[in-house]
């Protein structure tokens, strides 16, 4: 079950204003919505989540070594944006549409900014600028990709966490995934290597399908803003995002 891990270290220092503790309902939008309320856990788990997407985003939107500064202010102004006091994140709602979209529209306007005032320092340096249009379509399939990446690793490390405390037989399925889909190997090539029945190792594979999908269920109704009715679409459209070109 493939996992990238991010080891950058995100922007702790950003403005994660503390509102005081509220208790989370349980519905879909829970995270975001205490995250909102200023819930100090809450906010720490949404900006790990945020980081690697944002940061993905800009190094994409800016791949001049020039411009690696904008990228880390970029990074840093979209989590005040998000998270200070009057931030954006109390007016992320859901009839506003996917809470993806929305992080996605507040990235773009911080780097439409940031563009706007490269361009006016270059105009006063060597005149006249003719800034080069950003493919924003382009722009916003690199972000929604790098949010489905990040949704499927949330729900890997979910299921890794339910097999440390729940034994063998999901352990087996996690490692089935492992090989399944992190190596490449059909399973009969499974069967052979663990000198088991296919059919046996079938059946624990389809188990396991079960198993991830219900983690990453449980992890799209908690961070992409939809609710029990639109789960399942969300979860076919991030596979789809996440399909080879």
């Amino acid at each position: 079950m493939p996992s990238r891990a991010h080891h950058d270290t995100h922007p702790a220092n950003a403005k994660l204003v503390r509102n005081g503790d509220r208790p989370m309902s349980d519905t879909s939008w829970t995270l975001v919505r205490a995250a909102a309320a200023g819930v100090a856990s809450a906010r720490a788990r949404l900006a790990d989540h945020l980081f690697p997407i944002l940061r993905t985003y800009f190094q994409a939107r800016w791949r001049d070594p020039r411009h690696a500064y904008d990228i880390e202010d970029a990074v840093q102004t979209s989590f005040v944006e998000l998270f200070d006091r009057d931030g954006a994140l109390p007016r992320a709602r859901p009839e506003l549409g996917r809470f993806r979209a929305f992080v996605r529209g507040v990235a773009r306007n911080v780097a439409l900014r940031i563009e706007e005032r490269r361009q006016r320092d270059q105009q006063r340096v060597v005149g006249a600028v003719t800034a080069l249009a950003a493919d924003e379509a382009s722009l916003s399939q690199v972000f929604d990709r790098s949010w489905a990446q990040r949704i499927m690793d949330l729900a890997a490390q979910r299921m890794r966490s339910k097999a440390t405390h729940q034994g063998a037989e999901l352990e087996r399925q996690v490692a089935i995934l492992d090989l399944r889909i992190g190596e490449g190997l059909a399973i009969r090539d499974i069967a052979a290597r663990w000198n088991e029945d296919r059919d046996a190792c079938h059946r624990l594979y389809r188990r396991a399908r079960l198993e991830f999908e219900r983690c990453l269920r449980e992890v799209v109704l908690e961070y992409s803003g939809c609710d029990e009715a639109d789960v399942e679409d969300e979860c076919r459209t991030l596979a789809e995002l996440l399909r080879p070109r």
